[in-house]
């Protein structure tokens, strides 16, 4: 996938949000930033389902020493066994839901195909969920950091502390 000129920026989220996707939606290309800083308790590494007590927070746990450095730098870490624990949750939550059964198994490669960088677990989650949805959304990745763009910049719109 190309690097286009007229494609919109946004940040690299584990699977989007909602709201990430209405604007993603609105946009034909989209170049997905790899270079900008990873943010601890972000939706980087982060994203929220509906469960029946509320809204429940997933994750993929990172390697340590994630100040100051580019997302395409942040390493996951297998320890917790915590892609287990989200897609028991996924189950526990949907698990019941009409259609479910003709989901789980295509989304379970995604999950555990233990990727080394966690910029390509939320890539691939994207790309998933762009496919399953049967969206013609472009997607790329950056190739270097560009603090002002010429395109739609929706870097700083979504904030995971703010409702």
């Amino acid at each position: 996938m190309s690097m286009h000129s007229a494609s919109a920026i946004f940040p690299l989220h584990m699977g989007g949000s909602i709201s990430w996707w209405v604007y993603a939606l609105a946009e034909k290309s989209i170049q997905l930033d790899v270079q900008e800083y990873f943010i601890k308790q972000s939706y980087h590494n982060r994203m929220h389902i509906l469960s029946a007590n509320g809204l429940l927070a997933l994750s993929a746990p990172t390697s340590g020493g994630n100040f100051q450095r580019p997302l395409h730098e942040i390493k996951l870490n297998y320890s917790h066994n915590l892609m287990a624990k989200n897609r028991m949750a996924l189950q526990s939550a949907y698990g019941s839901s009409p259609f479910y059964e003709h989901y789980d198994y295509l989304l379970e490669p995604v999950l555990f195909n233990e990727y080394v960088f966690l910029h390509e677990l939320s890539f691939a989650l994207i790309h998933w969920i762009n496919k399953q949805l049967k969206l013609t959304i472009d997607l790329s990745k950056t190739e270097n950091y560009t603090p002002q763009v010429d395109t739609a910049d929706y870097r700083k719109m979504f904030d995971a502390k703010k409702k």
